[in-house]
């Protein structure tokens, strides 16, 4: 109760303090004591005219009522009464006429001192309801047309001022009056006239105007700054209510005292009645309902909003009835405002004593408003002329401006605070993330691990279903485990852990690589991945690796809202820099969520359909680390026509590229390990091993070249993977090392030609990769390669590696050497098996050709058992058999990969010749084996007997693999390494020179085939006949 009553008392002393001020005021505007008219005549000749200042022509008045003058003459007849100015009539004055309508006529003489005079003005500031001026009988204005007739009366409310000349010392200022008494307002000059020089009258109207004007202007202002406000996002029914609020009272200055809004729009005296009756009491309404909803929001419910309702229903029901009636219910509009604003005291009173902050600023803007209202309405029923008074309305905008800022830099602070506690929690939520997915990595791949081995299992036993199953639990895995380290990338690039290592980046081997990478999710679906960057594009200046993760998390965000089109990379020159693109053809975007899509944790609308789903935090730390490199990332989109995202990166300066290119070698101290004996010295080895290396930066070849001895290997160097292939088509290699991002063909895609070819034990591949995290390393090991090693690499690292892979390899090849020379030398109990076993295999699918099998195999074994007799030699047509036997069964075996054509002449000679057992048919097996199968696609095999002069030549031709000139000339040397010669070979050139003095002629060249022939001499047919 006590503090209800402080509040009572201290909105009672701010009243009275306003009071203070307003009679200050009123005091300081007051003009000394001027002479007053009496009998209609002013005397001025005592006094003078009035210096820089206005005198009000206040008095009696000659009024002549029914009767419209502009001028009177002295012997005129008719008798005026007289009448106070300022003041009313009563329709007792009208003798004649009566009624609701009057009219009649002001009379003033003014005695001038004598003399020239300047100009002089009038000032009527409120005439009621129309009025017209004449001086000395001359019109000088008016407001409306006064008339004798009500029917052509025309109201006017406008203040209005009139300037003359003086022709004597005399004036006679007549004011012809008519008003309407059905309006209830009665007649007549209201307010104070205003006499004075030009100057002083034009003085006086510009300071009223100034007024006015400076307190409309801050009403406009802050209507234009709620409104914004309101328009900017805070849609709030608050606003509304302020923003009416605001502009009902500038209305209702513009249509008081200098009626400065009706210069734009004219209004009748009706029309002023109506639009102030509607204004005023729905400006207090607005403040009111903006007064509840700010510091009473619980009271705004349904029954508030019902009072309300019927409330603006009355008001417009009202504005539709005529001026007449209105102003009838004048009482009745006056009781409105006030009990509104009583009722808006009330809810700053209640809502100070429940603690509402700063309220005591509201109070005292509904103590201004009070103050306001009530002078207000009695200058309106007074002649007093007051003038504009703009203290109330002031300190009404200053005490609101006053609570708003209080409340702003309150929930500034509060702001502040909030702002401290949630970075707090952020941090500790990034903590908790960080250690999370430490605490969740290890666990979840020694799951995958298991599910690995389960899975290799499976596929070995069968079950189609636990093999799609664990095949799906892996995708899972790994999507999670890519997932976990997002959360560790955000938690580093928020602690400013992420330090880059600028170099020049060579573009299109990088872009190539990234889609290599992501080739395998565009497996299920029409998608197709392409980099559109020229091999010759100047390289960038940034680090390769967070670039990589760049174009990965961007493209991989691509393929997630891609079903079918493209997603392509793709880069352009904007002067010294260079710009990236990365576009998509898949659902595209709305306007607000491409606001929101480089937030993090941001997920896109459940509408959307994503494969792969996520933390939302891939476009973040794409972001993030692009503007690591000085830049920004913009994107395009639009729904149902894709997204291009879009970045700028400073093109590297190629002078000084070779010093800030970051060496692939890095040199650090390991524990002394013992010497490893070199590949070489493996048994049956004496060559060293093969090693080719494979990168588009000649620096790094050399670098690399430099760190695996000579002494050691014997390497080779590629400057590109078509060069490679190349390479690898002429000899045999020991092992591959590639770079991962190289132009034109990345170490990806240079892996999986050669996985078409070769399996992971014939050919090994190393790989160099700029990352290595899991989706770097998975795409090496999908691509078909042994092993990797990151960038910068460790040199004690990558010897081990070596060492180990063309180990592998050596003895790989060691242990096949050794299978071939037991084989041969146990009369091929190897093709023997794989015969039965393709025999086997016919029965359960073609049992004719199964039998064609049959014969040829019994053929085969007929022959072969036979060649173990001791004849020296057999006629040619049972080698070709043997021979055509053993091709028939290989053919079925390889299918389309052997191809056989025969060139026989069927000469006597050529029927008749004889000649040593097992002559052709290592030459053909040889041609088969080591020429056609060793390649992929295979070839064709040629067995041509012609004549050639005085001899029969037989040759097996193939367009295999071919030799080079040097191992060529080793196969038949007994001093070549026993791993490069074949058994059967030697052994025919034996017997062959025996026999006719010459052996076996080989020509061949690498990737052309080979050719292996012999000559028969033609005397040699017929005595090896006979002897047969």
């Amino acid at each position: 109760m006590n503090s209800y009553r402080k509040m009572m008392l201290l909105a009672a002393l701010f009243l009275l303090a306003l009071t203070s001020v307003r009679i200050v005021w009123l005091v300081a505007r007051s003009e000394p004591l001027d002479p007053a008219a009496q009998k209609g005549v002013l005397d001025l000749r005592p006094y003078g005219l009035p210096g820089g200042r206005t005198m009000n022509l206040d008095g009696e008045w000659e009024f002549y009522p029914s009767q419209l003058l502009e001028h009177v003459e002295a012997e005129a007849g008719s008798a005026p009464v007289f009448a106070q100015v300022p003041g009313l009539w009563d329709s007792e004055r009208f003798e004649r006429g009566g009624g609701a309508y009057g009219y009649g006529t002001y009379r003033l003489r003014i005695l001038l001192p004598e003399g020239d005079h300047e100009v002089l003005g009038l000032s009527f500031k409120d005439v009621k309801q129309g009025s017209a001026l004449y001086v000395n009988g001359r019109y000088y204005g008016g407001s409306g047309k006064p008339s004798a007739e009500a029917e052509s009366f025309v109201s006017g409310v406008m203040p209005y001022e009139a300037f003359f000349v003086p022709s004597g010392n005399e004036l006679e200022i007549m004011v012809q009056v008519s008003a309407d008494g059905s309006y209830r307002y009665k007649g007549g000059i209201t307010k104070p006239v205003s006499f004075g020089t030009a100057a002083a009258i034009q003085r006086e109207k510009a300071k009223s105007i100034m007024l006015q004007g400076a307190v409309i202007s801050l009403l406009l202002l802050a209507m234009l700054v709620v409104l914004m406000t309101y328009l900017l996002g805070t849609r709030s029914r608050l606003l509304l209510s302020l923003l009416l609020g605001l502009g009902m009272g500038a209305g209702t200055l513009f249509i008081s005292d200098d009626k400065l809004g009706m210069e734009l729009i004219p209004l009748t005296y009706g029309g002023v009645i109506k639009v102030t009756w509607f204004l005023v009491p729905v400006m207090v309404a607005a403040c009111f309902d903006f007064i509840v909803r700010l510091l009473l929001p619980a009271r705004v419910n349904r029954r508030y909003r019902v009072l309300m309702g019927i409330f603006c229903f009355w008001m417009l029901l009202a504005a539709l009835l005529p001026a007449r009636t209105v102003a009838s219910l004048d009482l009745l509009n006056r009781s409105l405002s006030m009990g509104f604003l009583l009722a808006i005291i009330a809810v700053i009173v209640i809502a100070v004593l429940r603690g509402k902050e700063d309220s005591i600023y509201l109070l005292l803007a509904g103590s201004s408003m009070v103050s306001n209202l009530l002078w207000s309405t009695y200058k309106n029923h007074t002649t007093v002329n007051m003038g504009f008074y703009p203290v109330d309305l002031i300190v009404v905008f200053l005490s609101l401006s006053a609570y708003a800022m209080r409340q702003y830099f309150r929930k500034v602070e509060q702001a502040k605070e909030l702002a401290l506690r949630l970075q707090q929690e952020d941090r500790r939520k990034d903590e908790f993330l960080a250690n999370t997915s430490h605490e969740l990595r290890n666990p979840l791949h020694g799951m995958m691990n298991i599910a690995q081995t389960l899975l290799e299992s499976e596929r070995k036993t069968g079950g189609a279903d636990v093999v799609r199953n664990l095949e799906l639990l892996l995708t899972i895995g790994g999507r999670m485990s890519w997932m976990l380290g997002d959360l560790l990338e955000q938690a580093r690039l928020r602690e400013k852990g992420v330090k880059l290592q600028l170099a020049p980046v060579q573009l299109q081997p990088l872009a190539a690589g990234v889609i290599d990478m992501l080739a395998y999710l565009t497996e299920k679906k029409p998608v197709r991945l392409q980099a559109l960057v020229a091999p010759d594009f100047p390289p960038v200046l940034a680090d390769e690796m967070r670039l990589i993760q760049i174009l990965f998390n961007l493209v991989h965000n691509a393929l997630k809202f891609t079903e079918e089109g493209s997603v392509t990379i793709s880069a352009r020159l904007a002067g010294k820099e260079a710009e990236l693109e990365v576009r998509d053809t898949g659902i595209g975007m709305d306007e607000a969520a491409a606001r929101k899509v480089f937030e993090a944790y941001e997920q896109r609308a459940s509408g959307y359909s994503a494969a792969g789903g996520g933390f939302g935090l891939g476009l973040s730390i794409s972001k993030k680390l692009v503007e690591l490199h000085g830049g920004t990332i913009q994107l395009q989109t639009a729904p149902g026509k894709g997204t291009a995202f879009f970045f700028r990166l400073p093109l590297a300066q190629t002078a000084a590229a070779p010093a800030e290119t970051c060496s692939p070698l890095q040199e650090e101290s390991f524990p002394q390990q013992p010497e490893l004996p070199p590949a070489a010295h493996l048994p049956g080895r004496t060559d060293k091993p093969r090693v080719l290396m494979v990168d588009d930066d000649p620096v790094n070849l050399k670098i690399l070249t430099g760190v695996l001895s000579p002494d050691q290997y014997r390497i080779a160097t590629a400057g590109g993977g078509r060069e490679a292939l190349k390479r690898i088509e002429e000899e045999e290699w020991d092992l591959l090392i590639s770079d991962v991002m190289m132009p034109g063909m990345s170490g990806y895609e240079l892996t999986a030609i050669l996985r078409t070819r070769y399996s992971l034990l014939e050919l090994p591949v190393l790989l160099l990769t700029a990352r290595s995290t899991p989706e770097d390393i998975q795409a090496g090991f999908r691509a078909g390669a042994n092993d990797y090693v990151a960038k910068p690499v460790n040199a004690v690292e990558l010897r081990t590696r070596v060492e180990g892979l063309t180990r592998l390899k050596q003895t790989m090849d060691e242990l096949l050497r050794m299978e071939g020379a037991y084989l041969q030398a146990q009369i091929e109990p190897h093709f023997l098996f794989n015969a039965m076993n393709s025999i086997s295999a016919l029965g359960n699918l073609d049992a004719e050709r199964m039998r064609r099998m049959i014969d040829a195999f019994s053929s085969y074994l007929r022959i072969s058992f036979d060649f173990l007799n001791t004849k020296d030699v057999v006629p040619l047509r049972y080698e070709l058999e043997l021979v055509k036997a053993y091709l028939y069964i290989e053919q079925e075996r390889f299918g389309q990969r052997l191809a056989v054509k025969w060139e026989l002449e069927e000469e006597a000679e050529t029927s008749r010749l004889m000649l040593p057992p097992y002559s052709i048919q290592p030459l053909v097996e040889n041609a088969v084996k080591h020429g056609i199968l060793s390649r992929s696609q295979g070839g064709q095999v040629t067995v041509r007997i012609q004549r050639e002069g005085d001899s029969v030549l037989v040759a097996v031709e193939d367009d295999g693999a071919g030799m080079d000139e040097a191992r060529c000339a080793g196969l038949l040397q007994p001093a070549a390494s026993p791993g490069s010669r074949g058994v059967g070979l030697m052994n025919t050139d034996r017997r062959l020179r025996k026999r006719y003095g010459s052996g076996l002629s080989i020509a061949s060249r690498p990737g052309q085939g080979t050719a292996v022939s012999f000559k028969i001499p033609k005397r040699f047919a017929a005595a090896t006949g006979e002897q047969a």
